[in-house]
């Protein structure tokens, strides 16, 4: 049998024998996640192992395993925290497979570790790119919410993550100056949505691509005049 007809079979039974039949099918997952992980060991990028484990995780969907798993990629992101396959196996799993927003407080769990994880490396671009991820995910959700119940929750997610860069920036100086951190702030400060927050967007935007980020000079440049836009209406 292969692993997805196993899994079916076991979820379909009512016989006596179902826990016997489960076991097997515990044993059998375990035994191919293992096979996976030793594949990562060796090269932890590989595309075809992580694509794998993510439809063995999709097969079994179960609480334990999703949540086994979180602990796992944050094994290989202790181990090499620009590793940005485990970053987007870790997005995969917290929302255990599936493209619908977290909640809340998970958001915040996620949130919390992506600030933690940039403020070991703040050169490391994926904490960051998973910080905003969350964010807009959070944002999208409370312009769905017709009764506005999340949108103070989500202002002060804000706040948060820009108290938290702030004091990050505020230890660097002029030669050291992060441009993965600073690109951040300016995804933070558009989603904040106000004329001030888009004003001091569009300085950053032209610092980036005239001082800190010119390779992508014509990019930066669009932005701030596009933020500068949005901060006079």
């Amino acid at each position: 049998l292969t692993l997805k007809s196993s899994v079916a079979s076991a979820s379909l039974s009512s016989t006596g024998g179902e826990d016997e039949e489960c076991l097997r099918i515990t044993k059998l997952v375990e035994m191919e996640m293992e096979y996976v992980a030793d594949v990562l060991a060796e090269d932890s990028k590989n595309y075809h192992a992580w694509s794998h484990r993510q439809w063995i995780l999709s097969t079994v969907n179960e609480t334990m395993i999703w949540k086994t798993e979180l602990i796992f990629v944050n094994t290989l992101i202790k181990e090499d925290i620009r590793n940005n396959s485990a970053w987007n196996q870790r997005w995969f799993a917290s929302h255990y497979g599936k493209k619908v927003p977290l909640s809340l407080e998970n958001a915040i769990v996620e949130i919390d570790y992506s600030l933690e994880a940039a403020t070991i490396d703040p050169y490391n671009e994926s904490p960051w790119r998973y910080l905003i991820a969350l964010l807009r995910e959070q944002r999208n959700g409370t312009k769905e919410d017709v009764n506005n119940n999340n949108n103070d929750e989500f202002g002060k997610l804000l706040v948060k993550c820009e108290d938290k860069i702030c004091a990050l920036k505020s230890t660097m100086d002029e030669i050291s100056a992060c441009a993965c951190l600073i690109a951040a702030y300016i995804d933070v400060l558009e989603m904040k949505n106000d004329s001030d927050s888009f004003e001091k967007a569009a300085c950053l935007a032209q610092e980036l691509g005239t001082v800190h980020d010119t390779i992508r000079r014509r990019y930066w440049l669009m932005r701030q005049k596009k933020l500068k836009a949005y901060s006079m209406k």
